[in-house]
């Protein structure tokens, strides 16, 4: 199951709905936000809400392009954009892993109807 913008179309697909009103207390997510500014920040700032309320077993695993990560989430962030803040995650931030740059990609959905390749879509 997974968490979605989209409730009302993808809970046919096992949506759980969105993920900004859940309120898990323990377990293991991942997580893979819009890699949109804003989205970052606000995902960003449930996750440590969630983490502070909880003293369950409680984690997340967070994917988002280095640039997102420097911009919101690395210990010395700014933010960037309207209204965008840094979210401060090194209270609980234990591990950030960097895969190097062409390394890996991300496909969009449509891509075989855009024509793009795995090798120009990379972050």
């Amino acid at each position: 199951s997974f968490y979605s913008a989209f409730p009302d179309t993808d809970r046919w697909f096992g949506s759980r709905g969105s993920f900004f009103e859940s309120f898990p207390r323990q377990g293991s997510f991942q997580c893979n936000p819009p890699f949109a500014g804003l989205s970052a920040q606000q995902i960003g700032n449930h996750i440590s809400r969630l983490l502070a309320s909880s003293d369950l077993p409680l984690s997340f695993t967070v994917f988002v392009p280095k640039k997102v990560y420097e911009d919101f989430f690395k210990p010395d962030a700014k933010g960037k954009g309207a209204g965008a803040e840094a979210v401060d995650m090194s209270r609980w931030q234990r591990h950030a892993y960097k895969l190097p740059y062409k390394a890996h990609w991300y496909v969009s959905g449509n891509h075989h109807i855009l024509g793009v390749k795995d090798r120009d879509a990379c972050w």
